[in-house]
């Protein structure tokens, strides 16, 4: 097939794979090595949220409450983060970012780095502009 023949499909595969390599390869070279793509991308939520509550996280990753539980413990026990009981609710408890977990942050930038130095080397600055306009009307 010839590049001016893929289709959207063909190209959000293509991308797919070669974003998948690129998190793999950080990962695996990372002291890190045990996550996955999408334990990294669930550490990344928790950051994001600033503290949340399981009940909030659960929401955020469209996941049942007893999913993100088992997530949360699993983490807990590798040292990624550590849950705080909430001083309104001692029923509730907040996530927190452990060190060990903060410095997942650190890879999963270089991960994002390296995903945008996949199209800033191939595109020139316009084209990236006209990228990066078309991305955000996708997105927003």
């Amino acid at each position: 097939m010839e590049k001016e023949d893929y289709m959207l499909t063909d190209i959000i595969t293509l991308l797919t794979t070669e974003i998948a390599k690129i998190e793999e390869k950080t990962i695996t070279g990372s002291r890190f090595s045990e996550l996955t793509g999408k334990q990294m991308h669930y550490l990344e939520v928790i950051s994001n949220l600033d503290n949340p509550n399981l009940s909030e996280l659960a929401i955020e990753l469209n996941l049942s409450k007893p999913s993100i539980t088992a997530i949360i413990d699993k983490f807990e026990e590798k040292g990624f983060i550590r849950k705080v009981k909430s001083d309104e609710d001692r029923r509730v408890s907040h996530i927190h970012m452990a060190e060990r977990g903060k410095e997942i942050e650190k890879v999963h930038s270089k991960i994002h780095m390296r995903i945008s130095n996949m199209f800033t080397s191939k595109l020139t600055e316009g084209e990236l502009k006209s990228l990066i306009n078309l991305l955000r009307k996708i997105v927003d």
